[in-house]
């Protein structure tokens, strides 16, 4: 399907977070439609693997043919010999593949874009068609507390390409209603976006890549998720949160030793902050 220019500048609005209106943190209606696209790409994956894992029913036993004739007892025995063998082999070939996709899962290189390399990454990435991760596998990052997940990402990765702390370096933070956007690219030419869910109320993380890649999702969300399980969290952070039902900003984080999330007033830098460095309305 022929994508459009609406399309396009849809899917780049989604990690643009802008608006055509005076506030720099009102996404715009394309942004906000894309972004409930992947999310409901999500929830529905989630429902699907719900009602997958739903226990089955007992299936009902075979009664064996009594066997009394000889000679297709001696055939019987030859055969179910040969198909030893022959499941013996295959089992064999498939321990062998298994084994090889398992080392390739292993080459995958990840790079997080920098807030200052925002720039870069949209021009490298501006026709990207974003589809959202959660179908392809069930993982426990799609379960596990975001915040948990935050960490990790935080530990592997380092601060995030767009939150609070990237707003007052480089000018631009993305959406309020956004807690944190990592942008990485996986072996030099996949791009991938990792966002919270719902702030720090929810569970798991919202993944998403260019659709044309979609026959390495399930290889490349197993990877993050082998990155992410690695190692607990132990690096402090902290970031801020618009929470769109409750009408309440939050400050959350984790200080080292344990989580926290605390209601706080509307912060300065977002009452005040201006600048348009990277509208595309132009």
């Amino acid at each position: 399907m022929r994508r459009t220019g609406a399309t396009r500048l849809a899917a780049l609005a989604l990690i643009l977070g802008v608006s055509v209106c005076p506030s720099p943190f009102a996404a715009t209606p394309a942004a906000q439609d894309v972004l409930e696209l992947l999310r409901d790409q999500r929830r529905r994956a989630v429902l699907t693997a719900a009602a997958e894992s739903a226990p089955a029913p007992e299936p009902r036993g075979v009664r064996p043919y009594p066997q009394t004739d000889w000679a297709l007892l001696r055939l019987d025995a030859r055969e179910a010999r040969r198909q030893f063998v022959t499941d013996s082999l295959a089992q064999a070939r498939a321990d062998s593949l298994t084994a090889a996709l398992a080392a390739a899962d292993t080459v995958i290189h990840w790079r997080k874009v920098a807030p200052q390399a925002q720039a870069g990454f949209l021009a490298d990435y501006r026709e990207t068609f974003w589809r959202a991760l959660s179908g392809y596998g069930a993982s426990p990052i799609d379960t596990m507390e975001t915040l948990q997940l935050r960490g990790r990402m935080t530990q592997f990765f380092g601060t995030p390409t767009r939150n609070a702390a990237a707003a007052r370096q480089e000018r631009y933070a993305g959406s309020e209603y956004v807690q944190f956007e990592y942008w990485l690219v996986a072996n030099d030419s996949i791009p991938v976006l990792v966002l919270d869910t719902h702030g720090p109320f929810g569970r798991g993380l919202l993944i998403a890549s260019d659709e044309a890649y979609a026959d390495q999702f399930v290889r490349l969300k197993r990877n993050l998720a082998q990155t992410l399980l690695r190692l607990p969290p132990t690096v402090e952070f902290v970031d801020y949160y618009h929470d769109p039902e409750r009408k309440q900003w939050f400050k959350t984080g984790f200080d080292g030793t344990a989580f926290f999330t605390e209601q706080i007033r509307r912060p300065r830098w977002a009452r005040n902050f201006g600048g348009d460095k990277w509208l595309i309305h132009r």
